[in-house]
C-alpha cells in the first residue's frame, strides 16, 4: 500500500542518513576530509538525475549485513513482497521505489530482483545500470552478506521459521551479484542490446569522477562490451567477444 511504502522509505532513509552522517563525523575528526556530501549513487529516474545516499555497507543491509535486524528484516520483507506481485503491480512498485527513496539500501533490494530476472534490466530496472558503481556495490555487498552468518535459531523460535531463514539465504539470486548476472545476460543475448552503446558512453564519462582503482575493477566489462574486441566465429548468432573472464 502507499502508506506502507511511505513508512518503509522514511525508515530506510532515516537510517541511511544517520549512517552517512556518522561516517562524515568520524572522517572529519581524523582530518581525512573537508566539506563532503557523503557517498552515494546518481541514477536517471524519469529523465532526471536522482541521488541515492549511502555506501556499499548500506547497500548490503537487505542481506542482514552491518545493521540491526529490524532494518534488514524490513528490507527482506520488501524483497519477498515484490516477488509475490503480478508483473504490472511489481513494475509500479519498482517505479515508486526509484521515485520516492533516497537510500542505496533500496537499490540493494532492487538488484536482487535484477539478478533473479536479468531481463528487467531492459525494463523497469534499467536505471540500475546508469551508475557503474552499482555493479561494484553489488559485488562488495554480496561478499559481506556471504560473510554474515545466518542464525541457526532464536530463543523460543519455531523450527519452521529458522528453516525459512536458511532457505531464504539459499535462493539462487542470493548466490551471485549484479555484475556477474549482467555479464551472463549479455552473453545470452550475444551482446546484441541496443542501449548498450549508450550505457558504455555514460560509463566512460564517469571516468573523470572515479578513482583508478575503480576503473581497474570495471575495465573487464568495458572490454567485453566493446565491439572492436569481438571476433567473427562460426555461430548462427554472429560475433561474440574474443575473451571473457
Amino acid at each position: 500500500s502507499k502508506a506502507a511504502l511511505e513508512f518503509l522509505n522514511r525508515l530506510i532513509d532515516f537510517a541511511s542518513e544517520r549512517q552517512v552522517e556518522a561516517r562524515k563525523q568520524s572522517l572529519a575528526q581524523t582530518g581525512a576530509i573537508g566539506p563532503w556530501t557523503g557517498p552515494g549513487l546518481l541514477l536517471r529516474i524519469d529523465a532526471e538525475e536522482r541521488f541515492f545516499s549511502g555506501d556499499a555497507a548500506v547497500f548490503a543491509w537487505h542481506g542482514g549485513a552491518w545493521l540491526h535486524s529490524i532494518i534488514g528484516s524490513a528490507l527482506m520483507t520488501l524483497e519477498h513482497y515484490l516477488y509475490s506481485l503480478e508483473v504490472s503491480e511489481r513494475d509500479r512498485w519498482i517505479q515508486n521505489l526509484f521515485r520516492r527513496s533516497h537510500s542505496v539500501a533500496i537499490l540493494g533490494v532492487l538488484t536482487e530482483l535484477a539478478v533473479a530476472t536479468p531481463a528487467l534490466l531492459d525494463g523497469p530496472l534499467r536505471p540500475l545500470l546508469d551508475d557503474p558503481d552499482v555493479l561494484r556495490f553489488s559485488q562488495e555487498a554480496h561478499f559481506e552478506v556471504l560473510r554474515t552468518p545466518v542464525p541457526a535459531f532464536w530463543p523460543r523460535e519455531p523450527g519452521e521459521r529458522a528453516h525459512l531463514r536458511q532457505a531464504w539465504r539459499q535462493l539462487p539470486q542470493h548466490q551471485t551479484d549484479l555484475y556477474l548476472a549482467f555479464i551472463q545476460w549479455l552473453r545470452s543475448e550475444r551482446f546484441v542490446w541496443p542501449p548498450l552503446d549508450e550505457l558504455r558512453a555514460r560509463w566512460i564519462r564517469c571516468r573523470e569522477t572515479r578513482s583508478k582503482a575503480f576503473w581497474k575493477f570495471f575495465a573487464p566489462l568495458l572490454y567485453m562490451t566493446d565491439p572492436n574486441n569481438w571476433g567473427e566465429v562460426p555461430h548462427a548468432d554472429g560475433p561474440v567477444p574474443l575473451s571473457l573472464p
